[in-house]
């Protein structure tokens, strides 16, 4: 369902049908436990090409300091297969 490429602040996915998509900036020591930012909620996206854009902020709109990052997208299409994905992301100031 998922295809991604993952660049500093911008991330591509091309989903194979519709779905609801869910994507979450952790910290990386965290091990998945502390979200930083939510980018995505129960997002619709139609199938093919879809960018999704993270401003390096925490949820609070605070520039998150630079280090090891997890992103994790998660798509729920409509008849229930859902998918997720983990990729490493390193912020730099």
């Amino acid at each position: 369902m998922i295809n991604s490429i993952l660049g500093l602040f911008r991330t591509l996915h091309s989903f194979l049908v519709i779905a609801l998509v869910v994507m979450l900036v952790y910290m990386s020591v965290s091990c998945l436990g502390r979200v930083v930012a939510t980018v995505a909620t129960d997002r619709p996206v139609a199938a093919g090409s879809n960018t999704l854009l993270w401003n390096a902020r925490s949820t609070h709109g605070t520039k998150v300091p630079p280090g090891r990052y997890l992103v994790k997208i998660t798509a729920a299409a409509e008849s229930g297969p859902q998918q997720q994905i983990i990729v490493p992301l390193w912020v730099s100031r």
